[in-house]
């Protein structure tokens, strides 16, 4: 089963989050934002940036020494537990990031959270 992290650049009450438990067995899905979505699934975020040099070292911790910046700043979901390297794919929702998001994962961009439940569908 891939886990799948919709990370919300922006806090959002979105009824349509409620899809997620609608993939059962196909996937695990892990809301995150940081406002508060409650739920068991949702971890709350913290959006970070990382200079050129400190996102490098992150990437070669990753398992990927042949990565260079080509960026001076990155963005990170924090969240205080692994970055949400336990997930097989990211979908980020909206365009609210300040900085390239940081590659430690495969990434899509959705536009709304109805958006990012078709990419899933896609995925899976």
């Amino acid at each position: 089963m891939k886990r799948i992290a919709i990370l919300l650049t922006v806090p959002t009450r979105d009824p349509e989050l409620a899809q997620a438990a609608s993939f059962g067995e196909e996937a695990d899905i892990v809301l995150a934002s940081s406002g508060d979505l409650g739920g068991p699934d949702y971890r709350p975020i913290e959006w970070q940036t990382l200079d050129a040099e400190t996102a490098r070292r992150a990437m070669l911790y990753n398992g990927d020494p042949a990565w260079r910046p080509a960026a001076p700043r990155y963005a990170i979901a924090e969240d205080w537990m692994q970055q949400f390297c336990d997930c097989d794919l990211w979908i980020v929702v909206g365009d609210a990031l300040s900085a390239p998001l940081l590659p430690l994962r495969p990434s899509l961009r959705a536009a709304s959270v109805r958006d990012a439940w078709r990419l899933v569908r896609e995925c899976l």
